[in-house]
């Protein structure tokens, strides 16, 4: 219910500012807090979307306990964000100043992208950052492989076994649409 109150075109930005508000209220507790958090990440506006991420990476609307879950749960929950969440985590560990996030906080952002990345751009995207900021990602350096390995998996995959489930799908909507429509 909190998540489809902040995805409402209608309403969104008021659930939003409400649902950030309680979470900083001292008085709401962990349990909702917890939720009203989660909830943040189901904006899809743009506006509030950014809103989200940016809010992740501040310390002042956000606990920094909850900045990597929050960009996470933006992963999982909002393929429109996955982009925006990339480009905020690679200028938050490489540009912000001081950084937002360490190259760990980082690598475990990049860990749940990696879930549901299979492009070879985004594969491409990811070792060109992990290529130019080797010295300050060197921590992380075998975390990062691995998830740059998941992608290319998901790739594989995606390629031999997920177009031909996709193609056969359609084709299953297509006999039945068409068996309705003779009906």
């Amino acid at each position: 219910m909190l998540c489809g109150a902040v995805a409402s075109p209608n309403r969104g930005a008021d659930a939003h500012a409400l649902f950030l508000a309680q979470y900083n209220a001292p008085s709401t507790p962990e349990a909702v807090r917890s939720r009203l958090l989660q909830s943040l990440a189901c904006a899809k506006d743009a506006t509030l979307l950014a809103a989200t991420i940016a809010a992740a990476l501040n310390p002042s609307l956000i606990h920094p306990d909850d900045k990597v879950p929050l960009l996470q749960r933006v992963v999982t929950v909002n393929a429109a964000g996955r982009g925006a969440v990339f480009d905020a985590a690679c200028d938050a560990v490489a540009v912000a100043e001081p950084p937002t996030l360490t190259p760990q906080e980082f690598a475990a952002v990049v860990g749940t992208l990696a879930g549901f990345w299979y492009t070879d751009e985004e594969a491409d995207a990811l070792q060109a950052f992990v290529g130019t900021h080797e010295t300050l990602l060197a921590p992380v350096r075998e975390t990062l492989d691995g998830h740059l390995g998941t992608v290319a998996t998901n790739g594989v995959w995606m390629e031999t076994r997920g177009k031909p489930l996709v193609e056969w799908m359609l084709g299953e909507a297509r006999s039945s649409s068409s068996q309705q429509e003779a009906n």
